[in-house]
């Protein structure tokens, strides 16, 4: 079963960098595609954020991060 929201709830998606946050994103891939583009550009990427909760860090998110560049090619 599908959790309902209510329509003034979303989600949204947060990289942190070890600056500080990138601005939110509306899904998890657009978050992943400015995580990617961070680290290109020398940014260390800490970890992707769901409404405040950790939910890509560490080898997960380096999973992710190189998924998206293959997929890329």
């Amino acid at each position: 079963m599908t959790p309902q929201m209510n329509d003034d709830q979303f989600v949204t998606y947060v990289v942190i960098l070890r600056n500080g946050p990138l601005s939110p994103a509306e899904d998890l891939e657009t978050a992943i595609v400015a995580a990617a583009q961070a680290q290109a550009l020398g940014q260390m990427v800490l970890r992707i954020e769901q409404d405040g909760q950790a939910i890509l860090e560490g080898g997960a998110l380096e999973g992710a991060l190189v998924k998206r560049l293959i997929a890329a090619r």
